[in-house]
């Protein structure tokens, strides 16, 4: 499995109550969007399904007993 970082690069359209990045230990990329996207705050999980809104990239692969899921999730909360 794979480690990857997403993020929303755009930090003007950040609000309050909103995941912004997430790192997620996942066997694919599209599979890492969607735990992404099961976790949300209040931006909504299509942004994190949406290429053009959130952006994704491979940062490592993951050992043997590390499990699929996510392991950071940064929020900006109130």
């Amino acid at each position: 499995m794979k480690i990857f970082h997403l993020a929303r690069p755009d930090s003007e359209k950040w609000g309050y109550d909103e995941a912004i990045e997430f790192i997620i230990i996942s066997s694919s990329a599209k599979k890492a969007r969607q735990l992404a996207a099961d976790d949300p705050g209040d931006e909504g999980a299509n942004v994190w399904t949406d290429s053009k809104e959130s952006i994704i990239e491979c940062i490592g692969t993951a050992n043997k007993q590390q499990t699929e899921g996510v392991v950071v999730r940064d929020y900006r909360g109130t």
